[in-house]
């Protein structure tokens, strides 16, 4: 019969490995990435993988799978892979055009619609529109 679960751990850190991932614990780009990082090491505290998955509120499954990658390769379980997704309907370029002209604020939605149709040749939602002014604001806030 295979290995428990449970009885899945990270094995022992060495001091490099263990300064790496308290600074992915402390300073990782992200609350997955740092969730994932204290996870290693409170396995490697010795935890159990269901005490870990009740501390950090991971599903068991998900924790056993960030030891099997780390165990693997140190920083592999730190690493987000690319996800599938639907292009952007604006460049970064077209986004700054659109915020920078502010019609929107003035005339409306539709006005902005036009616009965008005249200037880029694209047809894009209000909402494509209201995210763009949305992101754009929290950058201006966390800069």
């Amino acid at each position: 019969m295979g290995k428990s679960i449970d009885m899945k751990k990270v094995s022992a850190l060495t001091e490099d490995e263990k300064a790496f991932v308290t600074e992915a614990y402390k300073n990782g780009k992200n609350h997955e990435i740092r969730n994932r990082a204290h996870c290693i090491l409170l396995s490697s505290d010795g935890y159990s993988i269901t005490e870990i998955s009740k501390i950090t509120g991971s599903y068991r499954k998900s924790v056993s799978g960030w030891i099997d990658r780390f165990n693997k390769d140190n920083s592999g379980c730190f690493v987000d892979s690319m996800r599938s997704g639907r292009p952007h309907s604006l460049t970064k370029e077209e986004e700054d055009i659109i915020v920078n002209e502010q019609i929107t604020k003035y005339m409306g939605m539709s006005v902005m619609k036009s616009f965008i149709l005249e200037k880029f040749k694209k047809i894009v939602s209000s909402d494509t529109i209201k995210r763009t002014y949305k992101k754009k604001a929290c950058l201006e806030t966390n800069a």
